[in-house]
């Protein structure tokens, strides 16, 4: 057995219980999920025969595909506002005050474990008709009555994604940019390459990896929130996860449930593929990037 190989089989070793531990918290339930979802389902329970009628009936209503355009417009919009709000506070970290790294990674840490639900009633506050906002603006003179459109808005439901899902997407940008050499920089500078050129040129390219990460993270999240959007949202922002959770909770029927759910996996599974390459054709993924 030569040392190469030996090192590999070495390497999958060390992964295995991590493989195994994914497959159990992801694959099986997956899988399981997949199954229910080509079953019958009714008020008695799960039957027993196969069917493809839960994914015609997902097809033709058109209210579902109303509820997963408005999932990937709302989730499109927080992940590109997430990933620019974490690219800028990263960047100033690393480059330019890098001694406040642990700051921030702790302070975006303590937000992560924050409570979930306060912060949505925190911006139900702040956006309601006695709201802060409100309140500060006729106190200011601005307005004379409340602004009823703060709240059970579009806005409302993209601002308090953000808030909740932006400080993973500004770890996972610092963590990208934490594996770039000041001298990097510096020789692009060297060769002529001003500010805006060096980080189209040297930085971008190499936390391709990073953008993709933190994007797709934050999309995914955001497009399959089901508590926000009724709660700060109204009606007429429902989303795609509204739907697959009032087939679990409200009526119970599983199958279909399961298949509202994965036809919305494929979607935005297929948003993040359009992403993908659309960051190959700008070349902030490119091959050398990848490999390395």
């Amino acid at each position: 057995m030569t040392q190469a190989l030996r090192t590999r089989l070495g390497g999958w070793a060390l992964l295995a219980p991590l493989g195994a531990l994914l497959g159990l918290l992801l694959v099986v339930p997956l899988g399981i999920g997949l199954w229910y979802s080509f079953r019958e389902g009714s008020i008695l329970g799960i039957g027993s025969s196969l069917t493809l009628d839960n994914y015609r009936d997902v097809l033709g209503r058109d209210s579902f595909w109303v509820a997963v355009r408005t999932s990937v417009l709302y989730g499109a919009a927080t992940a590109l506002t997430a990933v620019l709000f974490g690219f800028f506070i990263a960047r100033y970290v690393r480059f330019e005050r890098p001694r406040y790294a642990r700051l921030i990674v702790g302070a975006a840490l303590l937000a992560i474990m924050g409570g979930y639900l306060v912060r949505i009633y925190a911006w139900r506050t702040l956006l309601s008709d006695g709201g802060v906002i409100n309140s500060g603006l006729i106190e200011a003179g601005v307005i004379d009555s409340p602004l009823r459109s703060l709240l059970f808005s579009p806005g409302a439901v993209i601002a308090t994604l953000v808030s909740i899902y932006a400080p993973y997407a500004t770890l996972v940008i610092l963590s990208g940019l934490d594996n770039i050499g000041d001298d990097e920089v510096e020789a692009a500078r060297d060769l002529g390459a001003g500010p805006v050129r060096a980080y189209k040129l040297v930085v971008l390219p190499l936390i391709g990896r990073s953008v993709l990460l933190a994007f797709s993270l934050v999309f995914l999240l955001s497009a399959a929130d089901y508590v926000i959007p009724p709660l700060v949202g109204g009606p007429r922002t429902q989303m795609a996860g509204v739907f697959v959770a009032n087939q679990f909770l409200a009526t119970g029927d599983t199958p279909m449930g399961a298949a509202f759910g994965f036809t919305t996996l494929l979607v935005l599974a297929f948003v993040v593929t359009l992403v993908w390459a659309a960051l190959r054709v700008v070349g902030m993924l490119p091959k050398e990037a990848v490999r390395r």
